[in-house]
Order: C-alpha cells, then structure tokens, then sequence
C-alpha cells in the first residue's frame, strides 16, 4: 500500500511541484530513458499500482470482461468496478485516448508491414521493409 502523509500541502505548492514532475517524466527522448525516471523515482509499490490502473484501463478500453482482467492483473474486481466507474464519469478519458490513439498507431503499422511482406522480396522493397521496422520500433518504444 502507498502511504501519502497525511499534512496537505498549499495549493500553490502541489501545482508547483506537480509542473515539476510532469516536466521530469516527459522529458525523456525515448521509452528507456523514460523507464529509467520511473524506476529512479517511483517505489516498487507505486510502480506496480499505476502499471496496474493503466492495464485496468486498457483492457476495460478493449472490451474485456472484469473476471479477465481480475485474472489477468491479478486485482479484485472491486478495484476494477472502482475504475469502471471513474471511466464511465469521464476519468481516465485523456489516458484511454492515448492507449487508443497507440493501438491504431501499432495496428496501421502492423497492416503496413503484412502488405510490405507480401510483396516480392526486392532490394527496394526489403530496404523499406527495414526503414518501416525501424520506424515501428520506435513508435512501440514512444521515442519522438
């Protein structure tokens, strides 16, 4: 369990320190460089805690039934209706249209790649069959 003090800070401060801590978790130029801040700053605790609100999310974004994902995430299904709800008031809107806007990032990618593959095995088309791995890779790795 994450403990938070109970001593509120002013409000000018949160959002102070808030600004702060997005500049540092958005300033990472690729996916490990971001992996590296979680991990230097987040307790394992809080890093399994949100890895797991973001899964809640995903798989309730895609349809998937509570039972899967209480046994998928290993979560109670009361943590999952807790996230239902908050989807269903509008929570979580920003992080489920990143997830979504992702997916149909991978999923066009994946449709480019299965119609490169089919063509003929050329010199062109494998040096572009390359180009768009790599450039798929770091889609995936959420490098800019």
């Amino acid at each position: 369990m994450v403990n938070v003090s109970k001593h509120k800070l002013a409000k000018e401060v949160a959002d102070k320190l808030y600004t702060q801590l997005a500049d540092v978790f958005f300033s990472s130029d690729t996916q490990l460089d971001a992996m590296r801040i979680i991990n230097e700053t987040l307790t394992p605790a809080e890093r399994i805690m949100l890895a797991k609100r973001v899964g809640i999310i995903a798989m309730l974004g895609e349809g998937y039934s509570s039972y899967e994902i209480m046994h998928a995430l290993k979560v109670s299904t009361l943590t999952i209706a807790r996230a239902r709800r908050k989807m269903e008031s509008g929570r979580y809107r920003y992080v489920a249209n990143v997830l979504r806007r992702r997916k149909a990032r991978e999923s066009i990618f994946a449709v480019i790649e299965e119609a490169l593959t089919a063509l003929s095995p050329a010199r062109a088309n494998r040096t572009l069959r390359t180009q768009l791995t790599r450039g798929m890779s770091k889609v995936r790795a959420g490098s800019r």
